[in-house]
């Protein structure tokens, strides 16, 4: 095996304990939404935290872009929520979150990879001084290239590089961030991930009761289903899924295709639906509806822009068939092709697309191949072992010398 690289070694430190006597630390993490996904992330990590005489103080605005409207913002008992306020400097968009009054006495203040986001700039500051230490949580770089602003890329990579601790969300990352001339020992990769551990339990407990109703609820006929979830969203590709679609129920009569999420897509989504019987669309599903929606698919066809959805397929034991290089977030990295997903070479193209998805439904032993792949990743990408991360990595911030 080899050896471990510098950031994999920032990662969890075995048996690591701060002093009980450390009763007064606090350490921030700044957001600008904190997503239903990541409440269980952040309780965990106050828990521990707390443990080891740490305060973790949580700062908020919960408001997002217009495209991320599918997903739901989620305010913790215990966090903080301040207002966003935006400002037009030319066609660029400023954020500031007035929050400083919280961040007193915090020796380390944890916030986003952003170009736009205002306080960045005033912590950097007043690192430089030795107020506190900064940390970024983030990509490394903007990962979808058709958004990405070239003066923005630009300064964020330049600012990047002065912070005192990374948190990578993967190896990916960490590669990108020490690209940037970072230093690696300075990188604590997280193996960025969310609670899936109800998921698996919610799709083992389906029953074939469960299963035959939730089929007859969404109005599946065949044996053979292809679940798209997530946002309906431009960037996500569904024109080119619709296409692919069509051609996989040329090839295989009794294909089906559910259209689980939200967002600004919609009209399209409903009108594809509407002229096809064997198209679905259901709206988003969570919690227990999710798994027997997962359960009673197959494969779950994501072409672009996948995301924490990896995580999802991962614990459902459900295959996902994605694009090559079409602006996949960095979980696209856990996919290994044949093992635990599949990757279209020539993703863009719907017909490729198509044609891979209509072989891997008529290939009953590849796909329960794909299945056991995904089981034995879902054990390897846990919640938990993020925290212990993230708490690693804190610790190795904190200690690290001005």
């Amino acid at each position: 095996m080899a050896a471990p690289s510098q950031s994999e070694r920032a990662g969890p430190r075995a048996g690591w304990c701060r002093s009980p006597s450390a009763t007064e630390a606090r350490v921030a993490i700044v957001q600008q939404a904190v997503f239903h996904y990541r409440e269980r992330f952040f309780e965990l990590l106050r828990e521990r935290l707390e443990a080891d005489g740490i305060e973790l103080v949580l700062v908020h605005s919960n408001e997002t872009a217009s495209q991320d409207v599918w997903e739901s913002v989620v305010e913790l008992p215990w966090s903080h929520r301040v207002p966003l306020r935006r400002f037009r400097v030319g066609r660029r968009e400023l954020l500031w979150q007035p929050c400083r009054h919280l961040l007193r006495d915090c020796d380390l203040v944890i916030v986003e990879q952003g170009s736009r986001h205002l306080l960045n700039y005033l912590l950097l500051a007043e690192q430089l001084v030795g107020r506190r230490k900064v940390a970024l949580w983030g990509h490394g770089r903007n990962l979808k290239v058709d958004e990405a602003s070239r003066v923005g890329e630009a300064l964020k990579a330049r600012w990047s590089r002065r912070v005192r601790w990374w948190f990578a969300y993967n190896d990916r990352t960490a590669e990108i961030v020490a690209g940037l001339g970072f230093p690696e020992q300075r990188i604590t990769v997280l193996n960025n991930t969310i609670d899936t551990r109800e998921l698996r339990d919610d799709v083992a407990a389906v029953s074939a009761g469960d299963l035959e109703r939730t089929r007859r609820e969404v109005g599946l006929r065949g044996d053979h289903v292809g679940l798209y979830m997530g946002g309906w969203a431009p960037a996500k590709g569904l024109e080119d899924l619709f296409a692919a679609s069509d051609l996989v129920r040329a090839e295989v009569p009794d294909f089906e295709l559910v259209l689980a999420g939200a967002g600004p897509e919609e009209p399209k989504v409903r009108a594809f639906a509407a002229r096809r019987p064997w198209v679905h669309a259901v709206g988003t599903r969570r919690g227990a509806d999710k798994a027997r929606l997962l359960a009673a698919v197959e494969l779950l066809l994501v072409p672009a822009a996948v995301g924490l959805v990896v995580l999802d397929s991962f614990a459902a034991g459900v295959p996902i068939v994605v694009g090559a290089g079409r602006g996949h977030g960095p979980e696209e990295a856990y996919l290994e092709h044949g093992t635990n997903g599949w990757i279209v070479e020539d993703g863009a193209d719907p017909v490729e697309y198509g044609r891979a998805v209509a072989a891997l439904l008529r290939d009953d032993a590849r796909r329960a191949e794909l299945r056991e792949g995904c089981l034995r990743s879902a054990e390897r990408y846990t919640v938990e072992d993020m925290v212990d991360r993230f708490v690693a990595g804190i610790a190795r911030a904190r200690d690290e010398a001005q």
